[in-house]
């Protein structure tokens, strides 16, 4: 009997051992089993493939955190003699990385002051505040937001807002707290599928309306950076005014569409009787309860003083210096200073960063100018401290980023793009809207199992190298697959608007799944349907393929 037990016992082991180390087994068996890629043949573009496959496999799978994934190819490509360190390093700080930087130090000048959550309080109460209209007042306010800082930092602005008012909600007899079950701690009772339908409005919106602008996510960045990475030579840019132009309308669009899919699934569209419906209907009186509150709230944050106008100055200084910049359809101050484009979009934008840290928050030192005491022991802190950017930058991103430029870099230097190219000539014929539908596909396939950035990473390249070998112009497939990438509603490890709301919310992976399954489509279909119209406005030469986007002969 005790040989049975023991051997019953061991297939249970060695199951439990799979299930909770199965990220350990992939880490240690993926770099094996990509073996046969470069034993016995070490080519370098087989070389490449396997640092860009393993990488692809660490990232989906997360075996290890993302960020220390993104740090890896300095270690490979030097020593399976890839890139050497010097030219791998310096792809972790380009022109779209510090762009990138910049852009989020920006944001968190306007959070520090609380300047972005005046700003969100106040079009939430122009807005309305009513149970049914809060949703849209939610959904437009974060996307307008979103489209001028980071959407992690909007999400991170606006769920104690949506938590203020789903609490006046409950105080006022509407339930949004599942009930405590047995020795179960207060806070660890998850939101009901009513108030759930208000963190996801957050969550969901930060990422379309980050779309929206270079600045609105790091997902933009790095479809910029690789883009221009893998066609050095390329005369058609993502540009900062041409991003607005091209994405602005549709994601304006899609808020909305958001706001009728969040509608159905979780406030009672088309169900009148039913049970959500009828619970929001009977609340309508509590409108002006919520409304007090954010009153409240706008009172307490205070009017604008010269700290919050002075960084409401310079952001929009830097979007008219990013637009104007080289707007092509006249003269810009760039082309202006120099007729060769010296001056790239960092330029600017580290230049606004470095006012931030410069320029007083307060002038309350010029009375002391007289020579009249008594004078302050501490000196004035600037529009920006080193202190919170320190704690409150988003670091790892920057490895990311890195490493998807390293990989895109390695990738036309060591003949990758030759080797790929003879596997996929079958592409060539194919209708361009028939490949840009699929490069949509790829995009949001795989940002289901990693963050956005990193599926941004495996799938630029793959699509490259399909407009290559469809002999379509590399932006017509890059662009949608970029803004696909952004397109995480289906589970919280996708991006972190999703796991700030998921967490907070209490949100499980199947909730959030079903809930994103009509905001990725419809998003999905306005992505397709901007691509083959509004694409070919902005990039009229896109019809075309470019000389440039030729393959150099090896």
């Amino acid at each position: 009997m005790e040989e049975d037990k023991g051997d019953n016992s061991c297939p249970r082991m060695y199951g439990n051992l799979f299930k909770y180390h199965w990220r350990g087994i992939i880490m240690f068996l993926a770099p094996v089993m990509l073996l046969p890629l470069v034993v016995p043949n070490y080519e370098k573009p087989l070389r490449c493939l396997y640092v860009f496959l393993l990488l692809s496999i660490y990232w989906l799978a997360g075996v290890v955190p993302l960020y220390a994934t993104g740090i890896l190819p300095i270690v490979l490509m030097p020593f399976m003699g890839i890139l050497d360190s010097d030219e791998i390093c310096k792809q972790y700080f380009t022109v779209p990385l510090a762009m990138y930087i910049g852009g989020v130090m920006v944001g968190l000048s306007s959070e520090s002051c609380n300047l972005s959550g005046q700003i969100a309080l106040g079009l939430l109460s122009f807005i309305g505040v009513s149970p049914r209209r809060v949703v849209l007042a939610l959904i437009l306010t974060t996307g307008f937001i979103s489209m001028w800082m980071q959407n992690t930092i909007t999400t991170a602005i606006m769920l104690p807002i949506a938590k203020a008012i789903l609490e006046e909600f409950e105080v006022n007899g509407l339930r949004t707290r599942e009930d405590k079950k047995p020795n179960q701690e207060e806070e660890d009772r998850g939101a009901t599928h009513l108030a759930t339908g208000y963190y996801l409005a957050i969550a969901y919106a930060a990422t379309i309306g980050g779309c929206a602008t270079l600045l609105g996510s790091a997902t933009n960045f790095a479809t910029k950076g690789m883009y221009e990475n893998l066609f050095p030579n390329t005369t058609d840019y993502i540009h900062f005014p041409k991003a607005m132009a091209y994405n602005i309308p549709w994601v304006i669009v899609a808020l909305f569409l958001l706001y009728f899919s969040l509608s159905i699934t979780h406030f009672g569209l088309f169900r009148p009787k039913g049970e959500t419906a009828a619970a929001l209907s009977g609340f309508a009186k509590s409108s002006k309860d919520v409304a007090e509150v954010v009153k409240v709230k706008l009172e307490n944050i205070g009017g604008m003083n010269i700290h919050k106008t002075q960084v409401l100055i310079l952001c929009v200084v830097l979007v008219m210096a990013l637009t104007f910049r080289s707007p092509e359809f006249m003269q810009g101050w760039g082309d202006a200073l120099n007729k060769y484009n010296f001056i790239l979009g960092a330029t600017p934008v580290i230049a606004i960063v470095l006012l931030l840290f410069y320029l007083p928050a307060n002038y309350n030192y010029l009375k002391y100018c007289g020579g009249k005491g008594p004078f302050p022991n501490n000196p004035t802190p600037p529009l920006l401290s080193w202190k919170y950017v320190n704690n409150n930058f988003p670091w790892g991103i920057i490895f990311i980023m890195g490493s998807g430029f390293g990989i895109t870099k390695a990738y036309m230097d060591t003949g990758l793009s030759h080797w790929l190219s003879g596997k996929l000539s079958y592409l060539e014929g194919i209708p361009v809207p028939v490949l840009q539908l699929f490069a949509i596909f790829i995009g949001v396939f795989f940002t289901m199992f990693t963050m956005n950035v990193a599926a941004a990473n495996v799938a630029i390249p793959i699509v490259a190298e399909m407009a290559r070998n469809a002999k379509t112009h590399p932006i017509n497939l890059i662009y949608p697959a970029g803004l696909a990438c952004s397109i995480s509603f289906l589970f919280p490890i996708s991006t972190p608007p999703n796991a700030l709301v998921a967490k907070e919310a209490k949100i499980g992976a199947k909730k959030m799944f079903l809930a994103g399954l009509m905001p990725t489509f419809m998003t999905m279909a306005l992505i397709f349907v901007n691509s083959v119209s509004v694409h070919y406005l902005l990039y009229p030469d896109a019809k075309e393929f470019p000389d440039w986007a030729t393959l150099p002969e090896k």
